[in-house]
């Protein structure tokens, strides 16, 4: 197995690379909210992350990816096994994660939501 795996270092093809991938994996230990995940998302990929803030916020536990304790080196292979001999799963949280990227994240009902937020606060409808 370990020959399948690729260190990379600092690319700028990253659409090409995620398209490429059969699994994102984001082992952060502290995040904001992850455009990474958001872009494999998008493309429909199956998704592994530390269980912190922001990370949980795009994946759902066992809906389209798996959430991992943080620094546990054994807990974040064990998710990659799961899916690695899973073919169904990684399928399914695959298709999963494209349809949350469409309904939560796709960009422009992103921006409609934040420009609705700043015109209720314009006309004082919202205190900060």
């Amino acid at each position: 197995m370990k020959k399948n795996i690729h260190l990379m270092g600092l690319r700028d093809d990253i659409p090409e690379i995620i398209a490429a991938a059969d699994i994102f994996t984001l082992p952060s230990y502290r995040e904001g909210l992850p455009r990474s995940i958001i872009e494999a998302m998008a493309m429909g990929k199956p998704i592994i992350a530390t269980d912190i803030r922001g990370c949980r916020e795009e994946v759902v536990e066992g809906m389209n990816g798996l959430l991992c304790k943080v620094k546990d080196a054994k807990a974040l292979a064990d998710s990659l096994e799961v899916l690695i001999i899973n073919e169904e799963k990684t399928k399914n949280f695959g298709i999963q994660s494209r349809r949350i990227f469409l309904e939560e994240f796709e960009e422009q009902k992103v921006l409609n939501r934040q420009l609705n937020i700043f015109n209720e606060f314009r006309k004082g409808k919202l205190d900060v």
